[in-house]
């Protein structure tokens, strides 16, 4: 099969040029402005280094907005869930969605793939490895180059007459920023935060995690596991602690059977993703409410992960009462008993 790019250095050759072609980056047009004590304002200030944060940074690059700054608290290469908590094999999405790639096709993920791999490897490519996703996107990061400043974690921010004052941390210290505009690229993760349910709290800290925090699955080797949920992220995390070697592997489930249905499967398409945007704020809760109500279903392959494991138990049926320590052992009251 014929391939268009014969490596990496070509693509980027051929990416290069495209947007020299483009005026890449436009020549910055926005007025300055200054905070009221004299300190420079950015235009905006985007909080998060993933895909979006990335896409963003180069579409405002393209229309001429260079005053702004990406904040991310994740070290370079590790920006998003991908290589930390991330624990599924692949991606959820079909690979033929473009990503990031902002109507560039020397920008798409296929395009890259391609490139470093082979045209025969992407057709028989299934859903894409997450390692591989993150690799993607660390090169969109080198190719379209934002202004992204790494270990960098927002602290508090604060609305002024016309800017935000952002508080900002890093390892050393912590500074005030000022900006005009304020984007949280921030992730499915950062949507009302995560949720450790009021039982807990009568656990030490250290003895239970949730699967947003950066776990350390060797400690867990040969211990017995419970894990509270179903959904997508808690299947994975139950796989990734049985491949490590837990001794085993119990998942509670609140719901009577496990979802089989992802309504959500059926957006993966542009008049979606364009429309979507104009809807009127009650009929997105309504379109949203009726996809989270039949309530979204664990990949198939996940599941498959745990098939093979008969230190693996599903209880259904078993919504969470209460969890206490007893002899160094984590009890848990269900409405499917202990």
């Amino acid at each position: 099969m014929d391939q268009k790019y014969q490596s990496l250095d070509t693509l980027e050759a051929s990416f290069d040029e495209a947007l020299s072609y483009l005026n890449f980056p436009a020549t910055n047009w926005v007025k300055p402005i200054s905070a009221k004590n004299g300190s420079a304002v950015l235009d905006v200030a985007i909080i998060g280094a993933g895909a979006c944060g990335l896409a963003l940074s180069f579409g405002l690059q393209r229309e001429g907005i260079r005053n702004f700054k990406v904040f991310d608290r994740s070290d370079a290469g590790c920006e998003g869930p991908w290589v930390t908590t991330a624990r599924m094999k692949t991606l959820r999405s079909p690979k033929h969605l473009t990503g990031p790639n902002m109507g560039l096709p020397d920008l798409t993920f296929r395009a890259w793939f391609t490139a470093k791999f082979s045209a025969e490897e992407w057709d028989v490519l299934d859903k894409i490895p997450t390692g591989i996703w993150m690799d993607y996107l660390v090169w969109v990061r080198k190719v379209t180059k934002p202004p992204v400043q790494n270990k960098t974690e927002l602290v508090s921010f604060k609305s002024l007459d016309d800017c935000f004052e952002l508080t900002l941390r890093t390892a050393d210290d912590e500074s005030t920023v000022f900006a005009r505009h304020l984007v949280f690229a921030t992730g499915r993760a950062a949507s009302g935060g995560t949720y450790i349910p009021d039982a807990a709290k009568n656990l030490e800290p250290t003895r239970y995690a949730h699967t947003e925090d950066e776990i350390d699955f060797e400690e867990l080797q040969g211990k017995r596991i419970l894990v509270v949920g179903g959904a997508a992220s808690a299947v994975d995390s139950s796989a990734t602690a049985l491949e490590t070697g837990a001794g085993s592997v119990t998942m509670l489930v609140r719901a009577p059977e496990m979802p089989r249905l992802n309504k959500f499967k059926a957006i993966v398409y542009p008049g979606f993703m364009r429309g979507f945007y104009d809807l009127e704020p009650k009929q997105k809760w309504q379109f949203l409410k009726t996809g989270f109500d039949a309530r979204i279903a664990p990949p198939r392959s996940s599941m498959l992960r745990l098939k093979s494991f008969e230190n693996f138990t599903l209880k259904l049926g078993a919504g969470l009462n209460s969890l206490s320590l007893v002899n160094d052992e984590i009890i848990a009251k269900t409405h499917a008993g202990e």
